[in-house]
């Protein structure tokens, strides 16, 4: 699945400008974030939560990571807050689902609910990038694997 795919950039630790995301006629997938982070470390201190947004502006495709998978249940906190400094609503939650699955060449089986695709679903009782919203279902192979 990765043959005639650039290589993803992790574009985490400074503030970037679009052209390092693309190479000629290509776009070189990114991978940004943490955006949640409390900047102790040296490469954080420069970063902006406004990447994303910048980076869907020029275009580029893009993945919000957590930097590590001990803070994967802040990733909606993350999408939200790049929302927050001028990232549109829907390419956050594309940055957290889609964009990562076209990223490692796994788009066709994962990353968005279509007919034949593998699907983990949740069910929410809000918005999905408001802290406020809770889990109600999770559904984990076809199996509920959770119900509040």
């Amino acid at each position: 699945p990765f043959v005639d795919r650039p290589t993803a950039m992790t574009l985490s630790k400074t503030t970037i400008s679009p052209p390092k995301c693309e190479s000629g006629a290509k776009k070189i997938p990114c991978v940004l974030g943490p955006i949640l982070h409390s900047r102790s470390k040296f490469e954080l201190k420069d970063s902006t939560p406004r990447n994303p947004a910048i980076m869907s502006k020029a275009g580029a495709i893009f993945a919000i990571q957590t930097d590590e998978m001990s803070a994967v249940q802040y990733m909606r906190i993350n999408a939200a807050l790049a929302v927050q400094y001028g990232l549109p609503e829907i390419e956050a939650l594309k940055a957290i689902t889609i964009y990562p699955a076209r990223i490692i060449g796994v788009d066709t089986r994962v990353g968005s609910l279509e007919v034949g695709k593998d699907a983990d679903i949740i069910v929410l009782d809000g918005p999905p990038l408001d802290y406020r919203t809770n889990t109600e279902l999770v559904i984990i192979d076809g199996i509920e694997q959770y119900r509040a």
